[in-house]
């Protein structure tokens, strides 16, 4: 990628009050394949720590003065409470599905990787998955969720939370498990690809047609665009 980032020269040192809270993040993100540590980087930003209301802390990467300001920021929609309300107009049994990590369940490529890396009192790591804090996370990642849901019934986001509704019962439930559910591939079952592109990025959802003619979500794919590839 031609991109001119810059080392932060800033160390934020943890406080001693919380450098066992740290170090259980710490070790709990690398178990979840979340962070890998690595031993050099060409640049690297600084962290922030957020105490959260249990006690715990959420480790924040802070890229204001590294990543953000070199990226192009797609100009995605944010989305509209009108819409999704648009949405479960007809609705009378309603599903709130939170996602948890939201951002992080995003895989990166290896080229992303490669700028998204942590400076912390115990070394370097690098992101593995999509981190708060980037300036275009929230494009890419309501674009995916758009994609995701764009043939469920019933279905809509409103940032990261998920709302599933329905006029009975046995339907809520069945558009609940659609809603959270990625099928596995089958043979003997039709293909569709459900794309979108800008001249910011490019997504795409890879869907099962079912016997009963709905789609069924089985992989997805989301990319941001570099400077060489949008020219």
């Amino acid at each position: 990628m031609d991109l001119k980032f810059i080392k932060s020269k800033q160390f934020r040192q943890v406080p001693f009050a919380l450098i066992p809270q740290y170090k259980k993040e710490i070790n709990r993100l690398k178990d979840a394949e979340i962070l890998k540590p690595v031993q050099f980087s060409e640049w690297a930003s600084p962290i922030v720590l957020a105490k959260k209301p249990d006690g715990s802390v959420r480790i924040c990467a802070d890229f204001k003065a590294t990543v953000n300001p070199q990226i192009d920021v797609e100009p995605y929609p944010s989305p509209l409470r009108e819409s999704l309300f648009h949405t479960i107009r007809h609705g009378k049994l309603f599903t709130k599905i939170d996602l948890k990590g939201a951002y992080l369940q995003m895989e990166l490529d290896d080229e992303t990787k490669k700028v998204l890396v942590i400076k912390t009192p115990i070394g370097l790591f690098q992101y593995q998955r999509l981190p708060y804090g980037i300036a275009s996370a929230l494009a890419i990642f309501q674009r995916y969720l758009e994609q995701l849901l764009e043939n469920q019934e019933g279905c809509g986001n409103f940032l990261d939370d998920i709302i599933t509704t329905a006029s009975s019962t046995e339907e809520h439930i069945k558009r609940v498990k659609n809603a959270t559910e990625l099928a596995h591939y089958r043979e003997d079952l039709q293909l569709h690809v459900a794309a979108d592109a800008s001249s910011y990025g490019i997504g795409a959802v890879l869907s099962h047609i079912l016997a009963d003619s709905s789609e069924k979500p089985i992989a997805f794919a989301s990319k941001t665009l570099d400077r060489h590839q949008v020219r």
